[in-house]
């Protein structure tokens, strides 16, 4: 839980990502996120479970790693969004 604990501002921007794509009519922006985050946060804690040295320590690890990443894809978004060349 420490660990999970210590990155909640990941899902706090996480959750601002899912308000302002749907503040801007791209709901569906925001369910591709959700879908993302939990889809990596499933395969990373099967796949770190497997790790002997680490097994605990790797399923709470996926939670912000897949916080992270779901992060990463919206910045992603906003930024292809804002260099959109215009018509």
């Amino acid at each position: 839980m420490r660990i999970e604990g210590s990155f909640y501002a990941l899902i706090g921007f996480l959750f601002m990502f899912y308000g302002y794509f749907r503040a801007i009519d791209e709901p569906m922006i925001s369910v591709v996120l959700t879908i993302f985050s939990l889809g990596t946060r499933v395969l990373l804690a099967y796949l770190l479970s497997a790790v002997p040295s680490i097994v605990y320590i790797g399923i709470w690890a996926s939670i912000p790693i897949g916080w992270a990443l779901a992060d990463l894809a919206g910045l992603y978004y906003l930024h292809k969004k804002a260099v959109k060349p215009a018509d």
